[in-house]
């Protein structure tokens, strides 16, 4: 076990963007490489790097649980660490440790908001790289709104697509040399080459075992969450929104985020929804923020 007392060499890679983009997927991909560990997500340590008081009462430590470690021993370690980057980089290789007796080289950290807290990350992780992955919103909002978590309506799911791909370009402009972005899409079509892609920008080796997609092991609770995550990647998942979603819903998120959509390259439906019937909808079933309806007054030209 004293190897879990070095601290050299242990290399961050946070990948982030917006739930339901493939965050997990990717990490499952990258994690296949030799030195590297794939922890579960780890939105507590965003808690932790902001307390300054090291209170350690956060109602995200339920999370370690995922680790199969203690808050006890997480405690532990934030109390005895020179710092905060060196309590949680012993928490990474605690987990390596237990879960494949090997102490790592590479952090792989899927945690979707990774990217919306670059800054404090390299604040404190000086040599750790950022990939933000963007995926169709429209298949984003497929997924999201069939779980109990997140956006339950269309509306909500635009609005959450678009603020978290903002945040991503924002940190590649802040970061160019930190930051990557990597389509979903492009990953399923072309994996290898993106990969390979990815493994230049990170610093790390491409290997063929990465195709195979089990470089994570997923928590129990998460799997039925993540069913595709442990097998290669599958380009026929692409665009099964168009199945998923009922025809108004995707007229209702182009209209509302065509710009961004557009802007990613991706390609609207061709479907175009009446400026009257929107509107009914809108004062009928939902309540939307106000600036969504901005939105759609400049992307449509309403009065």
């Amino acid at each position: 076990m004293s190897d879990l007392n070095n601290h050299e060499g242990l290399r961050p890679v946070f990948i982030g963007g917006c739930g339901r983009s493939g965050t997990t997927m990717l990490a499952s991909l990258l994690g296949a490489v030799e030195g590297a560990v794939v922890t579960p997500e780890s939105q507590f340590k965003i808690d932790y790097l902001y307390d300054e008081r090291n209170t350690l009462n956060y109602k995200n430590l339920w999370r370690l649980k995922t680790w199969d470690l203690s808050i006890d021993r997480f405690k532990e370690l934030a109390r005895t660490s020179a710092s905060k980057q060196l309590a949680l980089e012993s928490l990474v290789r605690e987990y390596s440790f237990q879960h494949s007796g090997s102490v790592p080289c590479y952090w792989i950290d899927h945690t979707p908001d990774n990217i919306r807290y670059v800054d404090l990350l390299l604040e404190n992780f000086k040599v750790a790289k950022f990939i933000n992955i963007v995926r169709d919103g429209r298949a984003v909002a497929s997924s999201m709104m069939r779980l109990k978590w997140g956006a339950d309506t269309i509306y909500e799911a635009s609005e959450w697509w678009r603020e978290r791909v903002a945040l991503g370009f924002a940190a590649e402009h802040a970061f160019p040399d930190r930051v990557m972005t990597v389509s979903y899409e492009k990953i399923l079509n072309n994996p290898e080459g993106e990969l390979r892609r990815l493994c230049e920008f990170i610093g790390i080796k491409y290997t063929a075992k990465m195709l195979q997609g089990t470089g994570f092991r997923m928590p129990d609770y998460r799997r039925e969450q993540h069913l595709l995550v442990g097998s290669p990647p599958d380009s026929s998942r692409i665009e099964a929104w168009k199945s998923e979603l009922m025809h108004s819903e995707i007229e209702i998120f182009e209209t509302i985020s065509s710009q961004y959509l557009k802007a990613l390259g991706y390609q609207l439906s061709g479907a175009d929804i009446k400026r009257s019937s929107v509107g009914s909808v809108l004062k009928r079933k939902l309540q939307v923020r106000p600036f969504i309806l901005s939105m759609m007054r400049k992307v449509k030209g309403w009065k």
